[in-house]
């Protein structure tokens, strides 16, 4: 049931990303040059008040280093790439080895 959750929440990342991709294709066509939208604004433009929330449970629940040079580095980084990496990660943890006897069968 695990890896069914780890694969789904994968799928819906990677169709974050390819969206993602499109927004920013259209944006890179219409001002002609490559634009690469970060996650920090993406964000932002749609719930910024989560956003301060979240900045607000990490500093303090967890410690603020943890939003200050990482959370500020990740947000800073392209909406699609960070989605396409989520993407990754949880499809690797939900993957479904193959059976050892799967070789053996005709």
């Amino acid at each position: 049931m695990l890896k069914f959750v780890c694969r789904a929440i994968g799928f819906l990342c990677l169709a974050c990303a390819l969206v993602a991709g499109v927004l920013d294709v259209i944006l890179s066509i219409d001002a002609s040059r490559l634009v690469l939208t970060p996650i920090g604004q993406t964000w932002y433009k749609l719930d910024f008040e989560s956003l301060n929330l979240t900045q607000s449970i990490i500093e303090h629940y967890l410690h603020p280093f943890i939003w200050n040079p990482i959370m500020q580095w990740v947000l800073r980084q392209p909406t699609i790439i960070v989605f396409f990496v989520l993407a990754l990660i949880f499809y690797a943890l939900g993957h479904k080895r193959p059976s050892p006897y799967d070789r053996y069968r005709v």
